[in-house]
């Protein structure tokens, strides 16, 4: 059986289409199994305010790493510029303690604002 040249691409560019989205739904399937104590929220409040908190536990172990400390930033806001929040650092790599941190974050309403 032979295949015109454009039945050819059209085949191709489903294959693409379809590995494509299945690469994209790993990864966010990979994404939301990751567990534990180590995360990070970000959440929209209204128009312009966001609340964000971070918390890591030093003894565990993600992908073979001890986290020291967690931090997350806010850029480009009202005030310009980054807003960031850090945790405090763990003793070492066997501090079972969770150490965390949380910032309330007001975005800009200008439309021209990076």
């Amino acid at each position: 059986m032979f295949m015109n040249s454009r039945t050819g691409k059209n085949i191709r560019k489903l294959l693409g289409i379809a590995a494509l989205l299945l690469a994209t739904t790993s990864i966010f399937a990979l994404s939301a199994m990751a567990g534990g104590p180590n995360y990070a929220t970000s959440t929209h409040h209204s128009i312009a305010i966001y609340d964000g908190y971070i918390q890591c536990q030093p003894s565990y172990v993600d992908n073979g790493y001890h986290a020291a400390r967690g931090f997350f930033v806010y850029r480009n806001g009202w005030g310009g510029g980054e807003q960031w929040a850090y945790t405090s650092y763990g003793q070492n790599a066997q501090d079972g303690a969770i150490y965390s941190a949380s910032m309330r974050y007001w975005d800009t309403l200008n439309p021209f604002a990076p």
